[in-house]
């Protein structure tokens, strides 16, 4: 299998309790995930959770879940990055090998596709320049929208500046410079990429840092309902309301 595909899941949400079991539509949030990921084909799907029942729903559903993820990283304070590597030194002391790619899926994201998983390993695989692969979507709000306001009440507008430019360069919006929104649907790297970051540390676990390489990372753009990500309980009315209209059996599947 040349790609892993780790859901983190934890228990333990206090902006929408019990989240990873809420049902969006006839299904579990997690459910979700792991559908569109056991279409991906040469792929093993990993759940790592501190939580036994949705470890247990997890597998029913078909994902593996061969260990259960310590409090001390499962907490309000713990970072992605040191839950993809635990996963990765889960492998490393299991003496199992490691696919080449490890894709971070969380399940608050749940309307991404197997297709967009396989096409994002695909480019990810073909491109010797790149470490990671990353989703982004259309940018909801321009950079150049941002205000700011100083301690006087003055009102700035050109508190963001791209290619040197803000936008008082600009008469029309039209114009502006096209920019792409960041999406942490899913987030694609070369395991060797984790790999090195242990072995830099020593082994250390509880790192801070994103979730793949941003010195070393591609785009992958997704629609707005790919990207659609569920942070507060308003959040799960709307993901309702998507998951009516979404065409399911395209993207999920059986």
């Amino acid at each position: 299998m040349s790609l892993l595909i780790l859901i983190p899941a934890r228990s333990g949400s206090t902006r929408v309790p019990n989240k990873n079991l809420v049902l969006v539509g006839d299904y579990p949030l997690i459910a979700w995930s792991i559908r569109a990921a056991k279409k991906v084909i040469n792929s093993r799907i990993l759940v790592s959770t501190n939580s036994t029942n949705i470890g247990q729903v997890a597998k029913s559903f078909g994902a593996d879940v061969p260990f259960y993820r310590p409090e001390a990283l499962s907490n309000d304070y713990s970072t992605s990055l040191s839950v993809i590597l635990h996963a990765v030194d889960w492998y490393i002391k299991q003496e199992i090998r490691l696919p080449e790619y490890l894709a971070f899926k969380p399940p608050t994201c749940p309307f991404v596709s197997s297709e967009t998983i396989e096409q994002m390993c695909e480019k990810l695989k073909s491109s010797e320049n790149f470490n990671s692969i990353v989703t982004v979507t259309h940018a909801s709000l321009h950079p150049f929208r941002a205000v700011q306001i100083d301690k006087m009440g003055k009102l700035r507008h050109d508190v963001v500046k791209i290619n040197n430019q803000d936008i008082n360069d600009f008469e029309r919006t039209q114009d502006f410079p096209e920019v792409k929104e960041g999406s942490p649907a899913c987030r694609m790297t070369k395991t060797s990429y984790f790999l090195n970051l242990l072995n830099k540390n020593n082994g250390k676990l509880e790192l801070e840092g994103q979730t793949y390489d941003s010195r070393s990372s591609m785009a992958y753009e997704i629609s707005k309902e790919e990207s659609f990500d569920i942070d507060e309980a308003a959040d799960l009315k709307l993901a309702q309301n998507i998951a009516s209209n979404y065409i399911y059996e395209k993207n999920i599947g059986n």
